[in-house]
């Protein structure tokens, strides 16, 4: 089995045993040294389910696009937003330039302000719709950065 890491961080490559274990190593991009590994399965996946949000204003459905300035490295996150038929709603983020995996987010809304809570990740994006932007302010753990959110094009 092999698996490439997200923006050529390395390579896991291991042998599956049993369905209950495996052993390899990790190979890094960025000098190639290898670091044996060995995992074990210690019971059954535990997935939570993605979250379902109250239905938020139409104004806020749809996809966003934003950058975030991390350490001097721009970040671009995509949102979007789905009201859906059962009367929730649903969203996502992507970190374009990260790990490129949708995330999925809850979120309220309050008139003009928006929470949005990624979980997975420990991060709450707090905001102000302004016609087609949101701005406000991404907080992961004791970092706090400002974020804007542009209606992306379709």
């Amino acid at each position: 089995m092999e698996l490439k890491v997200a923006n050529g961080g390395g390579i896991f490559r291991g042998t599956v045993s049993a369905s209950q274990s495996i052993a390899g190593e990790f190979v890094t991009a960025e000098g190639g040294y290898n670091i044996p590994f060995d995992l074990e399965r210690t019971g059954e996946a535990r997935i939570a389910p993605a979250p379902k949000s109250a239905r938020v204003g139409k104004e806020l459905e749809g996809r966003w696009s934003g950058a975030i300035d991390v350490g001097g490295k721009s970040e671009r996150l995509m949102l979007t937003i789905t009201n859906n038929s059962d009367g929730t709603a649903s969203g996502t983020i992507i970190d374009v330039d990260g790990s490129n995996v949708e995330i999925p987010v809850a979120m309220t809304q309050q008139a003009s302000s928006v929470t949005i809570e990624v979980a997975p990740v420990g991060a709450t994006y707090k905001a102000s719709l302004n016609a087609n932007e949101l701005v406000g302010t991404w907080t992961q753990g004791t970092v706090v950065l400002p974020l804007t959110f542009k209606r992306a094009s379709q």
